[in-house]
């Protein structure tokens, strides 16, 4: 699926990992930890999705190695630092946003695609923590990963969501008339639903939004940053559904416009025009765009396939209609 690696491979496959050590930590390592055949983790992500994923792979990996684990979403009200000081967990998985420096505890190197999470550990487990990060940048876009994302995304995980704001992505994706996981797909490639995402061009939010028209403060709001995205969406519909052979078209010409701008998209479609190529279909449109100077055309093709792979990733993993 292109170049796009996700970061919940990278931490299931870590799961394993961390399984094998806990179990041949030395005798100067936690005794705990040495003697347990069952491996507990606790997991605390933003986005949903990753959560349940990387639950899923790590189950088969490790139960397959033939040892027990339970690996858990935090719950309702818990400090998962505080589990993992008092040694009822053994790992946690979270967001680095999320971490604050406690006594006692450690972090691997940041992992993803913005390098937004990382495992917490005990810091008497240094040889852990020097190895893991040592795996972690070894198998970082391998295709390893990429074979056991495939494998394991065949079947259905029940992950309750895609992210936390599921509710307000199905309303803005109503009023577009687009399925709700199209434009969760969009989200998670223009923030990877971090509501404090920005850009050096300066973006904002889940959609990274640029306007003079809302403050700032007012686009970190995941509400008012869906509805103005959801409000400039609708504009690039009704802008391009003259050209486009059909919805479907329609839908890439306006991704493609909302990661490179309009104007340039049409610049794209006028070059098509006079080049004899039928402008009202995406793929024959995409085929002139290096013949078009002025943006990074190439970025904006990568970006329209990758949103649809995405998309194609939650049908599967969510096939049924979402209320």
């Amino acid at each position: 699926m292109g170049k796009k690696v996700l970061t919940a491979s990278i931490i299931s496959v870590s799961v394993l990992i961390i399984a094998g050590l806990l179990l041949r930590q030395s005798s100067r390592e936690e005794p705990l930890v040495k003697e347990m055949r069952t491996i507990h983790g606790t997991i605390s992500l933003q986005n949903s999705r990753e959560v349940g994923v990387a639950t899923a792979i790590a189950k088969g990996l490790i139960g397959g190695a033939g040892y027990n684990t339970e690996i858990r979403k935090a719950l309702p009200g818990e400090s998962p630092i505080d589990s993992l000081l008092s040694l009822a967990t053994d790992f946690l998985i979270t967001d680095y946003s999320d971490t604050l420096e406690r006594a006692g505890l450690v972090l691997s190197n940041p992992v993803g695609d913005y390098d937004e999470i990382v495992w917490v550990i005990r810091e008497e487990n240094q040889l852990l923590l020097k190895t893991l990060n040592s795996r972690l940048n070894e198998i970082a876009g391998s295709d390893h990963i990429k074979r056991i994302r495939k494998d394991h995304l065949k079947g259905k995980y029940d992950i309750g969501a895609i992210s936390r704001y599921d509710k307000l992505i199905r309303g803005g994706a109503a009023s577009l008339g687009w399925d709700w996981r199209l434009l969760a797909a969009l989200i998670y490639h223009e923030s990877r639903f971090h509501v404090d995402a920005g850009s050096g061009k300066g973006a904002i939010g889940l959609m990274q939004i640029r306007t003079q028209r809302v403050s700032q403060d007012s686009l970190r709001d995941p509400a008012v940053n869906i509805a103005v995205g959801t409000t400039y969406l609708r504009k690039l519909q009704r802008l391009f559904s003259p050209i486009a052979a059909d919805d479907t078209e329609c839908m890439k010409f306006v991704l493609a416009a909302y990661n490179a701008g309009e104007g340039n998209i049409l610049r794209c479609i006028k070059q098509a025009r006079e080049s004899g190529v039928d402008c009202s279909r995406w793929k024959e449109v995409a085929s002139v765009i290096p013949d078009v100077r002025g943006f990074r055309g190439r970025e904006t093709v990568s970006y329209v396939t990758n949103v649809l792979d995405t998309w194609a990733d939650y049908c599967r993993i969510y096939p049924e209609t979402m209320p």
